[in-house]
Parts: C-alpha cells; sequence; structure tokens
C-alpha cells in the first residue's frame, strides 16, 4: 500500500501522521459546528463564515472582493451571501468613497 498518513501503521510510526489526521479530526469536528449553527440560525455555513470573518477583521477586508479570494470563492457568490445577510439585518453597508461601485460590510454588533 501506498503511503498516506491515513494508514494506521503509518499513524503510529510517523508523528506527522498523526497531526494530519488530528487536524483533520478538527477540520470534521468545525464543519459538524457551523453546519449545526447553520440550521439553527437559518444560514449557510458560508454566510456564518463571513459573518465571523467580518466581526473579527478590519473595515478594509471587508469588501467583496477581499473576501472572496479569502474564501476562493467567485465575487457573485460572496456577493449572493452578503445580500442575504443584509436582508436580514445582520450585517450593514458603508459605500466606499474612493469607489462608488464598491462597499464595505459589517455585522451589527
Amino acid at each position: 500500500m501506498k503511503y498516506s498518513s491515513f494508514n494506521l501503521s503509518t499513524q503510529n510510526q510517523k508523528v506527522e501522521s498523526r497531526i494530519v489526521v488530528a487536524l483533520e479530526r478538527i477540520s470534521e469536528a468545525f464543519r459538524v459546528l457551523l453546519w449545526n449553527e447553520s440550521k439553527e440560525n437559518s444560514l449557510s455555513p458560508i454566510q456564518i463564515q463571513i459573518l465571523i470573518f467580518l466581526y473579527f477583521h478590519s473595515l478594509e477586508k471587508c469588501k467583496i472582493g477581499y473576501l472572496a479570494s479569502e474564501f476562493n470563492m467567485t465575487k457573485a457568490t460572496i456577493s449572493d451571501s452578503v445580500k442575504v445577510l443584509f436582508t436580514k439585518n445582520l450585517v450593514t453597508k458603508e459605500i466606499n468613497h474612493l469607489d462608488s461601485r464598491s462597499f464595505f460590510a459589517f455585522p451589527y454588533c
């Protein structure tokens, strides 16, 4: 069998493999928690991730283009998610005075 971090004998021999498996478990736990939160709040997982990002980052990083690159998604997908958050009164918009087509999104606190 080829080398795999998920092979039990490899895990027992290499610390790196144990770390990979532990990170995978943490990632899975995060996905489950995110999914549960999204169901409870009638939001998609990406909408919750956007809210968390907006809450903990500076205003200059709270633009659609930056969010799209951060989450590796298209601007259209992020824009649609932010529109939903806006209609649910979870975020507000501030027009970018340097570019009237652009705006900053930030959560209500």
